[in-house]
């Protein structure tokens, strides 16, 4: 009987899940859809913030600040010189400079 019991409690407990999964993602493609362009709101820079915001307690050490501001600074000035995407691979150059001379 307990077996039973927890098969069916399963089987609710997966059906309610679900339901609100699929709930939750037709609520968020009909919210997407009813915010229209997310640049005209702001809303394109909440990713790097938030990554910045993640990050930011981790930089302790002066290097580890230079490192990230220079970083940003790349990516800043490389942005309008090409495509989406390139100005972030490139930046992965100065935190391996850094640690190779820091080896070194």
């Amino acid at each position: 009987l307990v077996a039973l019991l927890s098969v069916v409690t399963l089987f609710h407990m997966a059906l309610l899940h679900v339901v609100l999964v699929v709930g939750a993602y037709l609520l968020g493609a009909l919210g997407a859809n009813a915010l229209g362009d997310p640049a005209q709101w702001g809303l394109d820079a909440t990713i790097p913030a938030a990554f910045l915001g993640l990050l930011w307690p981790r930089l302790t050490s002066q290097l580890a600040r230079v490192v990230g501001i220079s970083a940003v600074a790349l990516a800043l000035i490389l942005t309008p010189l090409l495509t989406p995407g390139l100005p972030i691979i490139a930046c992965v150059l100065i935190p391996l400079i850094a640690g190779w001379r820091v080896r070194s």
